[in-house]
């Protein structure tokens, strides 16, 4: 059953992400926007988060269609790694 509040829209643009408990001089982290709807992103990252990491994002290539929908912090949802072999993780954050 598909839980999405709207529709996917398939996207590629890169995004910034902090966690929000990072302490000290934790750098935001690039990840490269796969879809999106109004409740999320899916995104693909070299690093893996896990479920139920609060992150702060950043949009700084959105296109200007896109930013209405886009909000500034989100939580970890899901996490995988598609196959050993592959050096990224797909990963939904969910809208805060």
């Amino acid at each position: 059953m598909e839980k999405r509040q709207g529709t996917r829209r398939k996207s590629c643009f890169r995004m910034q992400y902090l966690p929000l408990d990072a302490e000290g001089n934790f750098r935001p982290k690039d990840a490269t926007i796969v879809d999106l709807s109004i409740g999320g992103v899916r995104c693909e990252s070299a690093e893996k988060l896990h479920v139920g990491t609060r992150l702060e994002l950043h949009f700084p290539d959105a296109p200007a269609e896109n930013r209405k929908s886009l909000k500034d912090v989100g939580i970890v949802v899901w996490c995988i790694q598609p196959t050993p072999q592959d050096p990224l993780y797909r990963m939904g954050i969910k809208y805060l």
